[in-house]
Order: structure tokens, then C-alpha cells, then sequence
């Protein structure tokens, strides 16, 4: 963090973010740090264990392609349901839920028809019955888990870190 804050220190950024920390990491930074982190980027998918609520009401108090084997949170038959009973993409119905949990949604896309899909999301709302199919998605996969990094001491998604 000692960089960090001196980059910052001279100008060079405005601000310091987090990204894929677990709630011991950031706590091990607020600890370390004299300048607490702006902004705290975590993976959140219908997917992942209770979708991070912990982590999620601890940040909010604080400041890709599958590979073999992988779900394909996409091809979802639910959420696929979901989509076309509401006549929307799948992609909208995912990001839709997310909005509806407050969470802000930042999509990945280079395509223009897929841009301003992904900007159509105030036109309708999941139901409590949706939300729900989609809560009970747990698999507690993570589609970002470093695994190149996993012998790393400080690795985030260690079962001793787990929330």
C-alpha cells in the first residue's frame, strides 16, 4: 500500500481501488493503510456463493468465457426462461437483477447492437419470484479466481478467507 499512497501522494492518481479482495484482505489494507481505498471492485455472479452478500454489505459499509466444465451462466436454462418470457436477452436479465440489488453493473462489450442492449434495462423489473430463481443459483463458482496466484500467501479466495 506504502506505493500507492505515494503515487498518490505526488499526484500521479486520485485515488486508491481494490479489486477481488475478500473482507479479511480489505480489512488486512484498512489495517496497513493511512489512506483508505476509493472503490472496491468485487465479482459478483448468480453463480458465486450467496452472490457475496457479505462482502457486498461489508464494502457498502467500507467505502469471460468458461472453460471446460464450467457453467455457462449465459446458457442458464432459468435464466434463459426468464428472458424470454420477458422478451428480454439474457445478458439484460442479469444485469437487471444486479440494478435491482443495487449494485452498479459494469458490462464488458466491444459489439454496438450488444452496447445498446446492455443500455435497455429501465423498461421492465424482475418480479420477487425472479429475483428469487436467480438467488438460488448458488454454486459458488467464481469466474475470476487467480488461479495463477493461488500459492501467493495473501491469496483472496483461500477456504480459511472464505465469507
Amino acid at each position: 500500500m506504502d506505493a500507492f499512497e505515494e503515487v498518490r501522494k505526488e499526484g500521479l492518481v486520485r485515488s486508491i481501488g481494490l479489486s477481488n479482495f475478500n473482507i479479511y484482505e480489505i480489512n488486512r489494507v484498512l489495517n496497513e493503510c493511512s489512506v483508505p481505498p476509493a472503490m472496491l471492485q468485487i465479482e459478483i455472479n448468480p453463480y458465486l456463493k450467496v452472490n457475496r452478500k457479505k462482502s457486498l454489505t461489508f464494502a457498502r459499509k467500507k467505502a469471460s468465457q468458461a472453460k471446460d466444465g464450467e457453467p455457462i451462466l449465459l446458457e442458464d436454462p432459468k435464466l434463459v426462461a426468464i428472458a424470454e418470457r420477458l422478451n428480454k436477452t439474457v445478458a439484460q436479465v442479469v444485469m437487471k437483477y444486479l440494478l435491482q440489488r443495487g449494485i452498479i453493473v459494469i458490462p464488458k462489450s466491444v459489439t454496438p447492437s450488444r452496447i445498446k442492449s446492455n443500455l435497455r434495462l429501465f423498461d421492465f423489473t424482475l418480479s420477487k419470484e425472479d429475483m428469487d430463481v436467480v438467488d438460488g443459483f448458488d454454486r459458488n463458482f467464481r469466474g475470476c479466481a487467480l488461479e495463477w496466484v493461488s500459492d501467493h500467501k495473501h491469496y483472496p479466495f483461500k477456504e480459511n478467507y472464505s465469507e
